[in-house]
């Protein structure tokens, strides 16, 4: 036997009466709490900070913190994700809310990140960052070469090419150092 029906906040008596064809009854009862309307979870990305950059093959470690006034926090679940690699992993946050996140498969690009939450019902949040992964700069030293001798006083020419795989050579910055 099923039933349905939409019944509002509150704590609420259920009963059921049935009866045969001889007459003979029988009751069963139960009582049920109906909550609020469910609520979607709050999130917020904190660490590493929108914009931020690292090189490839670097371990990338993503924290944020998320609530639920519905459940606990770890009832939530948290996938993370890039624009340009797809899903990069699911955690549970901590029973405080903090959520911890570590990777290292990012490809070298510029990444919308996402973090989003969802609760037990499935209702979601959202939280957005762009990371960028590049490859550092290559530089050999032309002029002088390794060993040369030259006198004190004397003029020294100093060379380098420089080189990057995302931006011009003359937008990299360079500094000698003696």
């Amino acid at each position: 036997v099923l039933g349905y029906g939409n019944l509002s906040e509150g704590q609420h008596a259920i009963e059921l009466h049935v009866e045969d064809s001889t007459g003979k009854t029988f009751t069963e009862s139960l009582i049920i709490d109906v909550g609020p309307p469910n609520s979607a979870p709050l999130c917020e990305i904190l660490t590493p900070a929108d914009g931020a950059a690292g090189p490839d093959g670097d371990v990338v470690t993503f924290t944020g913190i998320t609530s639920d006034v519905d459940v606990t926090p770890d009832w939530l679940n948290v996938t993370w994700s890039s624009d340009k690699d797809g899903e990069l992993g699911l955690v549970t946050p901590d029973s405080a809310g903090n959520i911890l996140f570590s990777y290292s498969g990012l490809t070298v690009n510029t990444h919308t990140i996402t973090m989003q939450v969802s609760d037990e019902i499935g209702a979601t949040c959202t939280a957005l960052m762009t990371f960028t992964v590049g490859t550092p700069p290559s530089i050999t030293i032309d002029t002088p070469s390794n060993g040369d001798i030259v006198s004190e006083g004397s003029p020294i020419s100093f060379s380098a090419t420089v080189s990057d795989a995302q931006d011009q050579a003359d937008e990299v910055a360079l500094d000698w150092v003696a």
